[in-house]
């Protein structure tokens, strides 16, 4: 026998269904442009990537033909600095070779030298001697060199070979004359002397004249020797510039290989990706054009499928999809309730909050959480009460009845200071709540005030309230209908085969439940 209950529906669940619809709505909408725009983004960036990826490409090929004219220079001026070293080296050899010329000819030079002077010093005393007596200016200044062959042959054979002919025997026949004959003969002999030492002379001026050559040649060779060494020291001052260069600019090149690899990597990477995004971005204009009847479906399903179990939900939700078709209203044939209203992460918590994974709690949960009018919860099980006290533990959540004599300093606590409260066994209802569940607000100069019989209480803007009944029987009139969201957690027999069998994998098989848990956090 099917147990038949009453429940009314007032123009209060229109009400909050298109409240529903509105908030929906624009959640979904700035959901689906959020998405849309990171997509857009990420895609931008691709696209960017590839530019950058482009131009560091260039960058590499510029880099790439400066780094070889960096070589190129720095090699040539390795090629010259060695070839003006070498040349360094081979002058500096000859120039030692020079100055050992030279110092070989000084010795020669010096040699030949004395032994001039030492023939001509046999002879100058007797010139000077002759030259001495009072003689004219033009004997005196006579040039010995000037006294040709000639006439020392007819000197010598008229005069110098007679025996009379000297100074001693001409001196006494004559005084005047004595002088001329002695200064005659000294010249005769200075002549015969600078006559054998002509040859030591041609000699010694040819060595001289080849020293001062060789001087020359030496002081050209240093000078040369120091252009190269300065040259060399340029070339050894440009070498280091230039491979300091090309070091930085092979460093350089390094790092935009490793970004352009890096980068190009990415690409590869994304290019799955990529297509991806392009197809999801698709998926957002289908998911936009059919944004009107998703929310529309889940609308009504958060402002009326609360009170009935799953199989009658599933038969509304049915019902309500024919509605769209006949009015041309496009929706997600296969959109799945519980993932369009919540994520995954909220799912995961609840779960561990002691929630029980099957459809049916699942959506009642979606329904606590979505709420326009205050909950009122069916809960024969307990199950819904453990899940209340858990999730909003770290809230303080306060656990009351109508029948509990704290109940009034609870609401008011409640009230005030915003902790979440539980009403318990709501079939012995306390109309007091009625102004809560009306929020019936006022304000004040900046304060927000309830009237809780005969008191005004300051309202706190996180306060929230449930009520709860454990017998799954009990009729609510029309005006708390009206007033209250329903949540029934009467376990059916789907959902407690769901609960059952989640029991059981967990027991036997930890790890697929585990496997499970990761799966949907990386949802």
């Amino acid at each position: 026998m099917v147990a038949i209950y009453t429940f009314f529906i007032s123009a209060a669940h229109y009400l909050d269904f298109i409240n529903h619809f509105v908030k929906l709505y624009n959640e979904k909408r700035s959901e689906l442009e959020e998405q849309q725009l990171h997509l857009n983004v990420g895609l931008g960036k691709i696209a960017e990537t590839v530019e950058q990826v482009e131009q560091m490409q260039k960058s590499l090929t510029i880099k790439n033909q400066e780094l070889q004219s960096k070589n190129d220079a720095a090699n040539a001026k390795l090629k010259q600095m060695v070839k003006d070293q070498q040349e360094a080296e081979k002058q500096k050899v000859a120039s030692q070779e020079l100055q050992e010329q030279l110092e070989a000819q000084e010795v020669i030079i010096k040699q030949k030298r004395e032994d001039v002077m030492k023939d001509l010093s046999k002879v100058e005393p007797a010139v000077q001697d002759a030259q001495n007596e009072n003689f004219i200016g033009t004997v005196v200044n006579f040039n010995t060199e000037e006294i040709s062959d000639d006439i020392r042959d007819k000197m010598r054979n008229r005069y110098l070979s007679n025996p009379d002919y000297n100074f001693e025997k001409v001196n006494r026949a004559s005084m005047a004359c004595g002088p001329m004959v002695k200064w005659a003969i000294a010249q005769i002999e200075y002549a015969d002397m600078l006559k054998r030492v002509e040859p030591l002379r041609n000699e010694l001026q040819s060595l001289e004249m080849q020293a001062e050559e060789n001087k020359k040649k030496h002081q050209e060779v240093k000078s040369f020797i120091d252009k190269l060494e300065r040259s060399i020291a340029a070339y050894k001052d440009e070498y280091a510039v230039l491979i300091s260069q090309a070091q930085a600019l092979k460093a350089d090149l390094e790092s935009v290989q490793a970004k352009v690899d890096r980068s190009m990597a990415l690409i590869r990477n994304l290019s799955i990706e990529k297509d991806r995004w392009a197809s999801t971005s698709d998926g957002f204009r289908a998911q936009m054009s059919t944004i009107i009847g998703d929310v529309l479906l889940s609308s009504a399903f958060l402002a009326y499928g609360g009170y009935f179990d799953q199989q009658f939900r599933q038969n509304l939700f049915t019902n309500w999809c024919t509605h769209l078709l006949q009015a041309n209203i496009q929706f997600r044939p296969d959109i799945a309730r519980t993932e369009y209203l919540s994520n995954p992460d909220e799912r995961l918590r609840w779960q561990a909050s002691a929630l029980p994974t099957d459809e049916l709690c699942t959506e009642n949960a979606i329904m606590l959480k979505r709420f326009n009018r205050y909950p009122l919860i069916i809960d024969p099980s307990g199950q819904a009460t453990e899940f209340i006290m858990n999730e909003f533990k770290e809230k303080k959540i306060t656990k009351t009845s109508f029948l509990d004599d704290s109940f009034r300093k609870n609401l008011e606590s409640a009230l005030r200071f915003g902790n979440p409260l539980l009403v318990q066994d709501v079939e012995n209802y306390d109309p007091i709540l009625n102004p809560v569940l009306n929020r019936e607000l006022r304000r004040t100069g900046g304060r927000v005030l309830i009237t809780l019989g005969d008191q005004d209480i300051d309202l706190s803007p996180a306060f929230t309230i449930f009520l709860s009944t454990r017998d799954p029987t009990v009729e609510f009139p029309p005006d708390i209908c009206s007033r209250v969201t329903f949540v029934n957690f009467t376990v059916t027999r789907s959902s407690l085969q769901s609960q059952c069998l989640n029991q059981v994998l967990k027991a036997e098989r930890p790890d697929i439940d585990d496997k499970r848990s990761n799966l949907l956090k990386l949802q």
